[in-house]
């Protein structure tokens, strides 16, 4: 599959569930401000660990659009800079690469996702032994407090912020594909993902709440992917066992793995709404437009 067709259409399916969920109308946001993993990550894990991950910084990354190396684990765009684009709004700046002296506020948006990102703190995975293996300790939580450290020098009286926040767009996620990843290429039993859970999709609801406390109104909450059609998964995880794998190859335990946190994922997202019904707060179906391209690969010109 295309990674590059496939983030097109992804974010062209979100874009879509925007206008539709504000009417027919499109809401004209003035900045967009993200907070995720690898998925919406434009070169904050190459700030934060250049020589780690220099790979990142280096050809092929970025050859397909920019002609050079962004910081984004993808050749081309990523689903944020095409939903950037469809809102008429400038590529959001990586949060640990603003420069502030330089006039670069952030007021037209920024993104603190950061590549291997986890929803979980560092805290989680010490007591599980594997911390070491954390492309970063940024978790959810920390991306949340660069934004709190961020917003002074976005508006300055409480009238003001309202506004802004008003009319800027929060994307929470896609988060905690990491959370699994860690612990599941370590170990640990389907199981003992799923019993994760709960802890990770409270972390993204806590990230949520903290925005809605900061004044924002309209905010998405993006799904998992299929964890079980993943080149990682199948990869250090592929079976001698057929009966492990669905009628299109993935893995169907680890879908199912998705489902289960999207479902949950999906439930909270009501439950916020409904303490905050000012709020737009809107789930994007990342799993079901991804599964399309698996479903039926020849009709996006794929041929598999």
């Amino acid at each position: 599959m295309n990674l590059a067709l496939s983030l097109f259409f992804l974010a062209a399916g979100l874009a879509g569930a925007l206008a539709a969920s504000g009417g027919q109308r499109q809401q004209p946001y003035h900045a967009i401000f993200n907070f995720g993993d690898s998925l919406s990550d434009v070169g904050n894990l190459v700030v934060e660990n250049p020589k780690a991950f220099a790979v990142v910084g280096k050809l092929p990354y970025g050859e397909t659009f920019f002609g050079r190396p962004t910081g984004r684990c993808s050749d081309g765009r990523l689903v944020v800079d095409f939903l950037a684009e469809a809102y008429g709004l400038p590529y959001m700046p990586a949060y640990l690469s603003l420069n502030v002296s330089k006039g670069e506020d952030g007021r037209r948006g920024a993104n603190f996702a950061v590549a291997g990102a986890t929803a979980l703190g560092k805290d989680f995975f010490g007591k599980l032994g594997i911390v070491s293996l954390l492309w970063t300790n940024n978790s959810l939580a920390d991306q949340i407090v660069w934004f709190k450290k961020l917003k002074p020098s976005l508006c300055a009286t409480p009238k003001d912020c309202a506004a802004y926040m008003r009319k800027s767009l929060f994307l929470v996620g896609e988060i905690g594909a990491n959370d699994y990843n860690y612990m599941g290429l370590t170990g640990a039993s389907v199981q003992q993902l799923r019993d994760a859970v709960p802890r990770v999709i409270e972390s993204v609801s806590n990230a949520v709440e903290a925005l809605v406390g900061e004044g924002a109104e309209h905010v998405v909450v993006p799904s998992s992917v299929p964890f079980g059609c993943a080149s990682v998964y199948l990869t250090f995880l592929q079976s001698d066992d057929k009966r492990e794998y669905d009628r299109y190859g993935c893995l169907t335990a680890y879908n199912s793995l998705a489902i289960y946190h999207n479902q949950q994922l999906l439930a909270a997202v009501a439950r916020l709404r409904e303490a905050h019904p000012h709020a737009r707060i809107m789930y994007a179906d990342y799993y079901k437009i991804t599964m399309r391209f698996v479903y039926a690969p020849a009709a996006f010109g794929q041929s598999r």
